[in-house]
């Protein structure tokens, strides 16, 4: 199915208004690139070519063959050796009107063939960018789309005019893929998918969240039972070192040195593995919102940012032997214990983090921070800090069975107060905002009315 991008159709449908264009698309494996594309090209003259590993003559081939079919140009009749590639560029220029060419999965096609970028370059001087041709280059490997189309080594470097890269769908869009569901069933399922549309879409067969993970997951034919396995192994070769990293930030170990403590080597063995996981978007570096330079913080800690491979390293990796022998009953045992009360509440802050431009849009919150993130040291921690110019906002997020009472807010006064004498922070304006998945006492609900320094918060605004 396809749902929301709004904001990515929009792009690309100026990017196709102007005389020529070249865009690349990329990102993480499953995230709906090619179901943006298909929707885009729909009603429109394009080409539709999918790279592989093949060798690079029986892509060529097949790029003649779908050129013919779309020109019925004779020059591209049968025969034994293809055209050149630039000779088969040049053929689909010579096309009358606004026309597109998509390759999608390009890094293959220039890892099999390294001059192909080359190429593309020289053809996109020449003569495509003279012809009213919209080129689209789309890549699910994100390490060598960047090196193959926007690093300054590349040939292709300076050619694009727009870039994109395509993440998970925002928390609002499970509405779609989950119809009539309460919004905590839909935290539950952002918990496990974080926003992969695929991952949405298998998670969509099943009647409920433990059904899903049984059977979608758990089950050593699953779909998503290997899953890691295939974005690391592509993205990032060494997939057992990464895995191995990850295992160890599930774990609990967060800081560098602790990490390299377990692989019994050095820091700095392991910062080029980090860096990876980072930019590809599925391990953050986090430091308390008040840090004025975060890359040199020293108490920055490591965390799984992907939602998916969270849940993974914390219930599947662990029980990996017993799962290949279909034992899944250790996993869903584990599962079921500590799901609600380990796993969703992360994400639960996560989305309340989120949340806070839309409490200032709608009125509840009377500034718009600058930066949002947790604030904590060693004894206490704050859920949801925002900095701003006309105040510090200060938040608690409770993911828990039963209603907030006014001891939350009195013990986040306290915090507040601690954070605001151990970082110096003066202000003369402090708002607080408290989330609860199970509602509020009557008792803190009667506070409310009589402060204006306070909002609460059912779930999410």
């Amino acid at each position: 199915m396809f749902t929301d991008r709004l904001e990515e159709l929009a792009f690309l449908a100026r990017e196709f208004e102007r005389p020529s264009s070249f865009v690349v698309i990329y990102g993480r494996r499953r995230t709906g690139k090619t179901t943006l594309i298909e929707q885009f090209i729909r009603g429109k003259n394009a080409l539709y070519f999918l790279a592989n590993e093949e060798p690079e003559v029986f892509q060529r081939r097949r790029f003649q063959a779908l050129l013919r079919s779309i020109t019925n140009d004779p020059l591209l009749e049968d025969k034994r050796d293809p055209l050149s590639w630039e000779n088969l560029l040049r053929l689909f220029a010579r096309q009358e009107g606004k026309k597109i060419l998509v390759m999608d999965e390009f890094q293959y096609l220039a890892t099999v063939y390294k001059p192909f970028p080359s190429i593309l370059q020289s053809a996109w001087d020449q003569f495509l960018k003279d012809s009213e041709c919209m080129v689209i280059l789309c890549g699910s490997l994100i390490s060598l789309m960047e090196g193959t189309v926007l690093s300054y080594a590349s040939p292709l470097y300076g050619r694009r005019t727009g870039q994109l890269l395509l993440k998970g769908l925002p928390f609002s869009c499970l509405e779609d893929f989950s119809p009539g569901s309460s919004v905590e069933k839909q935290i539950q399922l952002y918990s496990i998918t974080g926003g992969i549309p695929k991952y949405l879409e298998e998670a969509s067969r099943y009647d409920s969240i433990f059904e899903m993970i049984e059977k979608g997951i758990l089950d050593k034919n699953a779909y998503l039972f290997r899953e890691p396995d295939f974005l690391l192994d592509r993205e990032a070769g060494a997939a057992g070192t990464y895995k191995s990293i990850l295992a160890q930030i599930s774990s609990g170990k967060k800081k560098i040195g602790e990490i390299a403590s377990a692989f019994q080597v050095h820091p700095s063995h392991l910062t080029r593995y980090l860096k990876v996981l980072r930019d590809l978007g599925l391990v953050e570096r986090v430091v308390p919102v008040t840090e004025p330079a975060p890359e040199r913080a020293k108490n920055g800690i490591y965390r799984i940012r992907d939602p998916f491979l969270a849940f993974w390293f914390r219930y599947v990796s662990p029980h990996i032997d017993s799962l290949e022998i279909r034992e899944t009953g250790p996993a869903m045992e584990k599962i079921r214990a500590s799901f609600e009360t380990d796993l969703v509440p992360r994400v639960y802050e996560d989305l309340c983090r989120q949340s806070v431009p839309r409490l200032y849009s709608s009125g509840k919150i009377p500034f718009l921070p600058v930066k949002v993130g947790s604030w904590w040291n060693r004894a206490d921690e704050i859920d949801v800090v925002g900095l701003g110019e006309d105040g510090i906002l200060s938040g608690e997020c409770k993911y828990q069975n039963r209603p907030v009472g006014e001891d939350v807010l009195r013990d986040l006064e306290r915090k507040t107060e601690k954070m605001l004498a151990a970082e110096g922070l003066r202000t003369g304006k402090v708002f607080y905002v408290l989330f609860s998945r199970k509602g509020f006492t009557k008792g803190l609900t009667r506070k409310v009315e009589t402060r204006k320094d306070l909002c609460l918060v059912d779930l999410l605004p």
